[in-house]
């Protein structure tokens, strides 16, 4: 019953539901353990505007869990929550950690194309 509730919520554009979901994916808790699950939950919440989200799927994207590797959509994620998280204190010093991470990775034009990319970016449902 109370997944049923948690799927319906999800679905039905729960930010929190959705992030809540996809750890449940992640962990195989009370759901198969299906990381192509989880980062589908966690690309939504993320593109809701949930910072936690888009760094978990800026991981799942750096080591190709569940996605296809790609140190480009890595870096664009977490370039998104770098804007979404403070700027002081810890959450920014790990996203700034991250990226640096993730950059060595990549090529000066792909550092530029993912850096406009999440400069641009607006969470869904969002009107420009």
């Amino acid at each position: 019953m109370a997944q049923r509730v948690k799927d319906r919520a999800a679905e039905n554009g729960d930010i929190l539901a959705q992030h809540n979901l996809a750890m449940m994916y992640t962990e195989g808790r009370g759901v198969p353990e299906d990381d192509a699950e989880a980062a589908r939950w966690l690309r939504r919440a993320a593109d809701g505007g949930d910072s936690v989200s888009q760094i978990a799927l800026a991981l799942h994207y750096n080591v190709g869990l569940g996605v296809p590797q790609d140190p480009v959509q890595a870096y664009f994620w977490l370039g998104v929550a770098a804007k979404a998280v403070p700027p002081q204190g810890p959450e920014q010093e790990r996203v700034t950690f991250l990226r640096r991470t993730v950059a060595r990775q990549m090529s000066p034009k792909q550092i530029s194309e993912a850096e406009n990319r999440a400069r641009a970016w607006k969470p869904t449902g969002v009107a420009e």
